[in-house]
């Protein structure tokens, strides 16, 4: 407790016994004064405010920053392993593609060359219905397979029942299209024409039958 008392027209702050009281010089004349004083009772300049460093509250935040980081590190990571790997070969992609279980559609992966192999029996109405039906299926192939690294060289083959003049009928191969991953990246294939795929292909072949 401070008590004060009055001489020669100043108040003095008076110590009650035990108690002590943090003195500090004045700024502006050093006249020692209380650290609570509202102005040094010589001068009447106000004493100097302690300066004290406040580090809790930016420590705080780069300690959230760094968590929220962390944080999404990991999910990155979990997303990663829970994410499906694209397989050009598999069921589902094959599925995507050809769209038919009836076309016995078969992928093979060798050696960075995916070959898909159908049959375009159910789209042989016409000659023409099953020149697009190629096409089309040719243009989704090369359109998504690419999405794999593993793959550099893809081909898309379509074999048909075919009569010969005698009425003997044979399966065999219709088609042939290939691309590589080069020729791939650099086409616009949303907008490309179908006709425009066997002259832009690294490979093509159409039967003399549908192509017309």
């Amino acid at each position: 407790m401070v008590l004060h008392h009055r001489k020669n027209g100043a108040i003095r702050p008076c110590l009650s016994e035990g108690a002590t009281v943090t003195l500090v010089p004045c700024p502006a004349c050093g006249n020692p004064l209380s650290r609570d004083a509202v102005t040094c009772p010589k001068c009447g300049h106000p004493p100097a405010k302690s300066k004290t460093k406040k580090t809790g509250c930016g420590c705080l935040i780069v300690l959230v920053l760094i968590v929220i980081f962390i944080a999404i590190i990991i999910n990155a990571a979990d997303n990663d392993a829970i994410r499906p790997k694209y397989n050009p070969s598999s069921p589902e992609t094959i599925t995507t593609i050809i769209g038919s279980v009836d076309a016995r559609a078969t992928a093979r992966v060798a050696n960075g060359i995916l070959t898909l192999t159908y049959s375009l029996d159910p789209w042989l109405l016409t000659a023409s219905t099953a020149k697009f039906t190629m096409l089309s299926f040719a243009k989704r192939f090369f359109e998504q397979v690419f999405q794999s690294t593993k793959i550099d060289y893809a081909c898309i083959v379509a074999t048909a029942t075919l009569k010969d003049i005698r009425g003997n009928t044979t399966q065999g191969r219709v088609s042939n299209l290939c691309v590589t991953r080069e020729n791939a990246q650099h086409t616009n294939w949303p907008n490309m024409a179908l006709d425009d795929i066997p002259r832009i292909a690294d490979q093509a072949f159409i039967h003399p039958s549908f192509d017309k």
